[in-house]
Order: C-alpha cells, then sequence, then structure tokens
C-alpha cells in the first residue's frame, strides 16, 4: 500500500495492516501537474474564454453524486445565484451529473437568466486540464468551489484557496495541517455565500490558504518505483490476501 502521507499510514495500521506492507510515498497529484505543466495548449485558456481576463474568478465544478441530491444541489445553484448578484466572478462548468441536475430539478433557468451578467460565464468542461491549470495559477483564479478530492490536492500544491462544497472531505489534510482548504457545506445558499464573503474580507485568511504548507512531496512517481523494484529485487512478495496477512486459516 502506497500511503500519500503519514496520515494515511496510521489510519492503515490502525485499521490492521501490517507495518510493512505500508510505504509512504506522496501524492501521484505532483507528478501529474509538473508533467501538464510542460504540455503547453496552442491558446491560452484566455483566447478561449476571454471573459476570464476581467477580474478575479471563482471556478465552481460540482460532480459528486451526494451533491445531487436535490436539497444540497439547489442550494449550490442558489449559491451561485447570491454570488453572482453580489457581484463575484463566477465560472460555472456543468459537469456531466450538474446537467443531469440542472434539468431534473428544473433549475437551467437560474443559471440560463445569470447569462446576462457580465460578471458570470457558463461553460461546458474545458476539455484541455492545461487550460484548467494555467487558469488556477493565474491572476485571474481567486479560488475554486469544488466537491473534487483531486482539486483540494491541485490548490494545495498551486497555492490557491480551495473552497470544498462537501460537509466532510476525504483530503482531511488540506484543512486540518496545510490551511489550504475550507469545507463549505451546502446547507443553503445563503449559507454557502455568508462562507465565501467572510473569506474574501478576510486578507489574513487568504494569505493563510495561499501559503500553507505543500503536502504531497516531490517525484512520488520515482519512489513508487524505486520501493517496487527493491521488493522485486529482494524477491519479496509484497502483494497478498488479507486473510493471509492476518493468517485465518493457520
Amino acid at each position: 500500500m502506497f500511503a500519500p502521507l503519514e496520515l494515511n499510514k496510521q489510519h492503515l495500521l490502525r485499521e490492521g495492516h501490517p507495518a510493512n506492507k505500508v510505504w509512504v510515498t506522496g501524492g501521484v497529484v505532483v507528478d501529474a501537474l509538473e508533467a501538464k505543466r510542460k504540455m503547453k495548449s496552442e491558446k491560452s485558456v484566455f483566447d478561449v474564454y476571454p471573459q476570464l481576463e476581467q477580474g478575479e474568478w471563482i471556478r465552481v465544478d460540482i460532480h459528486r453524486r451526494g451533491n445531487q441530491h436535490q436539497g444540497r444541489f439547489k442550494a449550490i445553484i442558489e449559491g451561485v445565484k447570491q454570488l453572482v448578484e453580489k457581484g463575484y466572478h463566477v465560472n460555472f462548468v456543468e459537469m456531466n451529473t450538474t446537467k443531469q441536475s440542472l434539468d431534473m430539478y428544473n433549475l437551467r433557468p437560474i443559471i440560463e437568466g445569470l447569462k446576462k451578467h457580465d460578471n458570470f460565464l457558463h461553460t461546458e468542461v474545458w476539455p484541455e486540464f492545461s487550460h484548467v491549470l494555467e487558469f488556477y495559477e493565474s491572476k485571474h483564479c481567486f479560488a475554486a468551489l469544488t466537491d473534487s478530492g483531486g482539486v483540494q490536492e491541485e490548490m494545495n500544491l498551486l497555492g490557491k484557496p480551495c473552497l470544498t462544497c462537501r460537509f466532510n472531505t476525504d483530503r482531511p489534510e488540506t484543512v486540518m495541517n496545510a490551511y489550504t482548504n475550507i469545507l463549505v457545506p451546502p446547507i443553503s445558499g445563503e449559507f454557502i455565500t455568508k462562507m465565501i464573503d467572510y473569506i474574501h474580507n478576510s486578507s489574513e485568511i487568504q494569505q493563510k490558504m495561499r501559503s500553507g504548507k505543500k503536502l504531497y512531496g516531490e517525484e512520488v512517481g520515482k519512489k513508487f518505483i524505486s520501493t517496487v523494484k527493491g521488493l522485486m529485487e529482494q524477491r519479496a512478495k509484497p502483494f497478498s490476501w488479507t486473510h493471509d496477512e492476518w493468517n485465518l486459516f493457520d
């Protein structure tokens, strides 16, 4: 088992996994970001979406099944509406699950109505991740409002605030250790707006989130392969069934 952090290793040990089968290597997102930084798109994201060059934007991407519950999803859409009406620049990315929920709950008219505002940009999923990375690293990105686990890691590495629209997170280290992430649970549109207002109005909080510790290491792939190579050279057997590890049938 290859754990991103020591915290993850300790969880696995408490679950009963043997210590000699767990290695802390860091998070694979590190290598993915570095690879993508070297792969420049032919066109800039700001050529594709010129509107993004005006102001600082919150990029909203919601896709988790838990947030497609009618109450939660409606709260998120109401939050987006209130943010736009208060003057925030909001890029709403329509994911596949988002598309279904907008139509199922008859909330699409709200999104269509927001298009009259210059500070609102409605897009489909951006086809090139290099565009996403270019935007996140630019001065025009204020924060990500997301329910993605991967984005929580990416924003930690990129030094931008992550506003996680969930009631809990599988990346608690970004909240509790690095302080680059804040949970913004979809209780209501008003609650989401108040949370973002609070962060936006506090330069101290923003600075803390942008300067948080980078958690996920470096050259993670090399550590992964080096560990596997060493085990192969030792003729070790690192892969086994749990019932063998726990000696259930001895």
